[in-house]
């Protein structure tokens, strides 16, 4: 990740998709209760991540972006599986040793069930003490053998699907918690920033931005689209330009050592979206093809993106983390990955300091939602590959 150098294309994959969900994760208990498909092993890459790092390294990948899963290393609340930490310095030296840079995630989407229980990202005795020391000793246990850290994967958005939308754990529809779980993820990332930082791997911020459009022109239309740029946008821009957690429905609060808490900043951009009166979103552009996620497949818009992030939080380098296609198409998702890679290519030469492009994903994996059904991977789980690469 040098700056001016070559973009560095790789790979990403939660632990959900890899793996499957951890028995003690809050996942595993949401899928018992019927509000998920069964994960299963994933797609098998606890197993096989030996032949998979090959496979990358063969097809000329630079970088993956593999999940920590605290709920298997931590299972219950102070219980450490030894063998859990053995089984990731394994797969992180085996990436290293075909020359693929490993990235690790400490947290997406899935949380150790007893660390939930106790009250999550929202509970500040809960995150101070739990969330640190899990980070910690991450640090401890794998910071020889990462190229970068990145603590959490969306939190914005995971707060957003476990506190507004109900449709991950634990399911609520409730402003308020989820006002506090996103001022809660906010002080997480600020604290690994602190844990992890200091001349060692890049720490990444990572969020999932869009590029919003008024879909009828009305002043309401306008008001909802005002509302969810401050929550996306106002939220990651507050806290690393100006030190301030900005979530709507709580006053704004300055945080010690928030400015600049990131060396990286890592955005997901799964679409554009057209906003109307009544505040329902539809793709956009009108006529845009979507994936098996809902999700249009505009690559202009993530340029809109990297310009706007450019110009909110300039001189800070960035990643394209996690964009790619849910669909049996593979053709069309070949010319889609190309788009982008032309979009990014316009950027840099433009002097957006954009270092990696991380794909969503090497292998098809599990997707929380949509099971097995909407398949991203660049290769089947035969480990086929299923178009030419398009870069």
């Amino acid at each position: 990740m040098t700056a001016g150098g070559e973009l560095v294309v790789g790979t990403i994959a939660s632990a959900l998709a890899a793996e499957g969900a951890a028995p003690a994760s809050d996942w595993a208990g949401w899928e018992r209760m019927g509000r998920a498909a069964a994960s299963g092993e994933g797609n098998g890459w606890r197993t096989r991540f030996a032949d998979d790092a090959g496979l990358l390294a063969e097809h000329g990948f630079g970088a993956h972006c593999m999940t920590i899963d605290w709920a298997r290393l931590e299972p219950s609340e102070g219980r450490i599986d030894g063998g859990e930490v053995e089984r990731i310095r394994h797969q992180l030296d085996a990436l290293r040793s075909v020359g693929i840079a490993p990235w690790a995630c400490l947290f997406h989407t899935a949380l150790p069930g007893w660390f939930a229980d106790l009250g999550g990202f929202a509970d500040d005795r809960t995150r101070g003490r739990h969330w640190a020391r899990y980070v910690d000793r991450c640090g401890e246990w794998f910071g020889d053998g990462v190229a970068a850290w990145l603590p959490l994967h969306d939190p914005i958005g995971w707060a957003w699907d476990a506190f507004r939308q109900g449709i991950a754990p634990p399911g609520r529809q409730d402003p308020e918690a989820f006002a506090k779980a996103a001022f809660g993820t906010v002080l997480a990332w600020r604290d690994a920033w602190r844990q992890l930082r200091g001349g060692g791997p890049p720490v990444v911020l990572h969020a999932r931005l869009l590029d919003l459009h008024v879909g009828d022109g009305t002043v309401p239309a306008l008001t909802h689209l005002r509302e969810l740029d401050a929550l996306l946008w106002g939220s990651v821009v507050s806290a690393l330009r100006d030190g301030i957690v900005s979530v709507p429905g709580l006053a704004d609060k300055e945080v010690a050592d928030l400015s600049g808490s990131a060396d990286v900043v890592a955005l997901t951009v799964p679409g554009a979206l057209s906003i109307d009166v009544d505040g329902r979103f539809t793709p956009y552009p009108a006529e845009v093809r979507v994936d098996g996620t809902g999700w249009g497949k505009w690559p202009e818009g993530l340029g809109h993106v990297l310009r706007r992030a450019a110009e909110l939080l300039p001189d800070r380098p960035f990643a394209i983390v996690g964009d790619g296609v849910g669909t049996l198409d593979a053709p069309w998702r070949r010319d889609v990955l190309r788009d982008t890679a032309a979009v990014i290519a316009e950027a840099r030469r433009d002097g957006i300091d954009v270092r990696t492009w991380l794909v969503r994903s090497m292998v098809d994996g599990y997707e929380p939602g949509f099971g097995d059904q909407v398949p991203f991977g660049l290769f089947d789980r035969d480990r086929n590959l299923k178009e030419p690469l398009p870069w």
